[in-house]
């Protein structure tokens, strides 16, 4: 966990998330296993109800390590703290706009976004820091990979809207009416949680 805060830490003072911090990211990420286990660990002997961590849901809806029954293993239990870290308000300012950055840089090389591992990357580490706390309740941890709706739907509107809008600043002149956001685009934002970041 100090490695991942190191890394961080080192972004934020240089403000970049630059390919090779992004490396050792992943690095850091790719020693957890993809898939949730839920519950955590162990089940308990059937007919004895498993023992609830101290503090229970309050405490780890605040972000603080909950206790669980003596003996119970949890080996993917440092994503949720991981995810907290991520969590960050100046770290998630960061990789939000390091993602808006790749989205131009493939605008302007019309790549796909769905192709680009950076920005899966990016938006998994965003998923993770905003998925978190609900991890941390129900004792399931998991890196999940990038949602499909956002590379495949949000991220291309995203860059439609770009180009839009750098087509409508050439042409525009005073008192031209702006144009109203796209439907689809709008409920993508309400509905996809890596979104929803104020």
């Amino acid at each position: 966990m100090h490695k991942l805060a190191w890394t961080l830490d080192a972004c934020l003072r240089d403000r970049v998330l630059d390919g090779r911090r992004l490396r050792e990211l992943a690095h850091f990420f790719s020693g957890f296993a993809a898939a949730p286990r839920p519950g955590g660990g162990r089940r308990p002997p059937e007919g004895r109800a498993a023992k609830r961590p101290r503090g229970g849901d309050d405490a780890e809806s605040l972000g603080l390590p909950g206790r669980g029954g003596a003996g119970e293993e949890e080996p993917n239990r440092a994503l949720g703290d991981a995810g907290m870290v991520l969590r960050d308000p100046a770290t998630m300012h960061l990789i939000i706009s390091q993602a808006l950055r790749r989205l131009e840089a493939l605008v302007a090389g019309e790549g796909s976004p769905a192709a680009d591992a950076d920005l899966g990357f990016m938006t998994r580490l965003l998923q993770h820091a905003l998925g978190c706390r609900g991890m941390l309740r129900e004792r399931a941890f998991a890196f999940a990979p990038p949602a499909p709706e956002l590379l495949h739907t949000f991220y291309p509107l995203l860059m439609a809207a770009m180009v839009e809008a750098e087509l409508h600043d050439a042409d525009t002149v005073d008192g031209a009416r702006a144009r109203r956001p796209r439907r689809f685009f709008v409920s993508c934002v309400r509905c996809t949680a890596a979104v929803r970041v104020r």
